[in-house]
Parts: C-alpha cells; structure tokens; sequence
C-alpha cells in the first residue's frame, strides 16, 4: 500500500486506509464479550449458580450494527428470542441528508433473560 504503483490522484492517497464501518458490531464484538464476561457466557459459578441460572430484567445499546434487511429483520431475529426492542437508523451522512440513509442502526433491547443467553445472543 505504501508504493508508488497503483492508480494516482489525490482520492486514491488514502483510499487503502478508509473502513466505513470502524464504529460497527462485529465479530470483534463476539471476542470482547467471550474475553471480558467468559464465565457469564458459560452461565457457570463455583460459588452462586443460581444467580447464573435466574433470568434478569436486561436491558442492552448496540449503538452501530450493520443491517441491510432493516428494522423488520431485526424485529425478526430478537423477538422470538424473548427481546423487544427498537432500531433507529443512521443518516448516512448527517451533513448530507439528500444522501439518505445508511445500513447502520443503534439497537436497544430489552428483555428478561438470563445474563448468559444475552451475551451470547449478542
């Protein structure tokens, strides 16, 4: 990326660097949450397993997440799982509103639910 090959012009600088997505959910979500909570995920305690197993009143924000089937799929994917939620969907660019809409949504759910089925969920 750093040669002088490839095509010229002043957009094409910083064209290797760009990532639209730097604020989305990801897989890296997944690896922080099994990292950070490994034994909530597992829904195991040595001292207090009945905590573990007693559904909680939860209440999560995935503030950027990807997707293009909309809010129905959303509704579609968390509901039969025990959520209510709603999606707002991000501009996709707030200076520009012509420009319309992005395939990002900041996601509230809420549900109760064990602590370990909620990260996993996520």
């Amino acid at each position: 990326m750093r040669n002088r090959r490839g095509p010229s012009g002043e957009g094409y600088a910083l064209e290797p660097y760009v990532n639209d997505r730097p604020n989305a959910a990801s897989s890296f979500l997944s690896v922080a949450i099994a990292h950070t909570f490994g034994t909530a995920v597992t829904r195991k305690s040595k001292e207090r397993q009945e905590l573990a197993d007693n559904p909680l009143q939860l209440e999560t924000q995935i503030t950027v997440l990807p997707c293009r089937g909309g809010e129905g799929l959303l509704h579609r994917l968390f509901e039969p799982l025990g959520y209510q939620g709603s999606a707002t969907r991000h501009a996709l660019d707030e200076k520009f509103p012509e420009w319309g809409e992005s395939p990002y949504y900041t996601v509230r759910l809420n549900g109760t639910v064990r602590l370990g089925d909620l990260l996993t969920h996520l």
